[in-house]
């Protein structure tokens, strides 16, 4: 919860509907220590073994944080120039945390899904009013690649400096993945400090290098704003500000930050409308072979067991309860799911069930009257 912002006697509902295809493609993830709490898994009723799948997660680490940034001056540096070296320039005041990664090598998109600014140039980021688009502070990310060998202490820079984000849409890649896979004895791999080698005796036994990939993530403020400026002060509209970053990886997991600052809010300042996260995270990436799907298809009421396991899903909020929907179709109110064959008219149903960890579902079966469930209140660290 943001210091400056008052506190609210309860928590507010609200509906929160995904349709399948947009769940299993983005992946938003987010870290709060209190409140509403959902979390679950969703599996096909075909009867496969899971898959290992990328994960991206959104962690606080030392500093981090969502909420509760200035829009109050600006950083020095100033400029992305200012960052390109191998300093560190985390701070309580510009750490967004940090992003964990586990997946094959990827690249990275970090996207700008909003506020739409009045004025200013396009294809940059911003803090801007949530009630006042013609209010806004130029910002830009700052980013830190690093790996966590398997031994759990050792952490070695992947990038060799810092790479300034200031563009939508910009990209980095990584040519290293991570993970906990592990490779045979007739296979070559890695050891506990990133050693490669031969697998024969049991001494290379990881895939990846690295058991956890993370990014650190800052968020820095230049003098590019359209409050005025003299000998120092500056007169930005009090309130609340936010900017929405999104970071996709190519194989199969993405991240949405919701990110909010503010300028000395007082209770009759609009908040944020919602203050929530979601994580969400693929576990199988390769397509499925159509041939294949038809007779594993199950055609009677029972689970088979182990089902495919396609996707975990993660809602966690300081402020809002929530009804979570799960639906094919935009309006949430449709729980037939079907596979099409590209370029082809041929379709076959097949069935989608859930176990949710918190609150506490065991496995079953989506349907129309089983489709709709609620987050708890319970305080949650995770």
């Amino acid at each position: 919860m943001r210091d400056a912002r008052p506190p609210l006697p309860t928590l507010r509902t609200t509906d929160v509907s995904t349709t399948l295809q947009s769940l299993l493609r983005r992946t938003t993830a987010f870290h709060y220590t209190s409140a509403a709490l959902v979390v679950l898994s969703l599996s096909l009723i075909l009867g496969f073994q899971p898959l290992y799948g990328a994960s991206l997660t959104w962690e606080a680490a030392r500093h981090g944080k969502l909420s509760g940034f200035s829009v109050y001056g600006y950083d020095n540096p100033s400029t992305p120039s200012g960052y390109e070296n191998d300093n560190s320039y985390v701070s309580k005041t510009n750490s967004v945390g940090r992003l964990l990664y586990q997946g094959e090598p990827t690249t990275f998109t970090f996207s700008n899904d909003g506020h739409i600014i009045s004025g200013g140039e396009t294809g940059r980021f911003y803090w801007t009013h949530i009630r006042n688009a013609a209010e806004w502070r130029r910002i830009f990310f700052v980013i830190r690649v690093k790996g966590q060998y398997h031994n759990g202490t050792t952490t070695v820079d992947i990038s060799p400096h810092n790479v300034p984000i200031e563009f939508n849409d910009t990209s980095y890649t990584i040519t290293d993945g991570a993970g906990s896979e592990t490779v045979s004895s007739k296979e070559m791999g890695y050891n506990a400090v990133g050693a490669y080698g031969s697998n024969a005796e049991g001494a290379f036994p990881y895939k990846y290098r690295f058991r956890y990939i993370w990014i650190d993530l800052m968020v820095i403020k230049t003098p590019d704003s359209t409050w005025w400026r003299f000998l120092g002060l500056e007169n930005p509209q009090t309130g609340y500000y936010e900017t929405y970053l999104t970071v996709t990886s190519q194989s199969g997991s993405c991240v949405f930050l919701d990110l909010s600052a503010e300028n000395a809010p007082t209770l009759f300042h609009a908040q944020p409308d919602l203050i929530a996260t979601f994580e969400l995270d693929k576990v199988y990436t390769c397509p499925i072979l159509y041939d294949d799907l038809p007779q594993l298809n199950y055609a009677y009421d029972t689970i088979p067991s182990p089902p495919l396991e396609i996707a975990s899903l993660r809602y966690a909020s300081t402020e809002h309860k929530a009804k979570i929907t799960i639906a094919s179709n935009a309006t949430g109110t449709s729980q037939e799911f079907y596979f099409k064959r590209n370029g082809s008219n041929d379709t076959f149903p097949f069935r989608l069930a859930f176990k949710a960890t918190t609150p506490a579902i065991s496995i079953s079966e989506l349907t129309s009257a089983n489709k709709s469930f609620n987050s708890t209140d319970n305080k949650c660290q995770s």
